[in-house]
């Protein structure tokens, strides 16, 4: 891929992270929303990863990434 067209949907991506950051600062729900789906990826792979043999026995990854999402 060209760098000039690369460079620029990387610049595209991060305008749109801190608008949608932005938005839900300012408390709006469709942007929260967006961004909570956009980072779920990553959070679940960080609690699988992070959470030990004890936690994982008590609690699904699933009900860890939904308690932080509510947070």
């Amino acid at each position: 891929m060209n760098p000039h067209v690369q460079g620029r949907r990387i610049v595209g991506t991060v305008m749109a992270f801190r608008t949608l950051l932005a938005d839900a600062r300012r408390g709006d729900r469709t942007a929260i929303e967006a961004l909570l789906e956009s980072q779920l990826g990553g959070l679940r792979a960080f609690i699988r990863l992070r959470s030990g043999n004890a936690l994982s026995q008590r609690e699904s990854q699933s009900d860890l990434v939904q308690t932080v999402c509510r947070s």
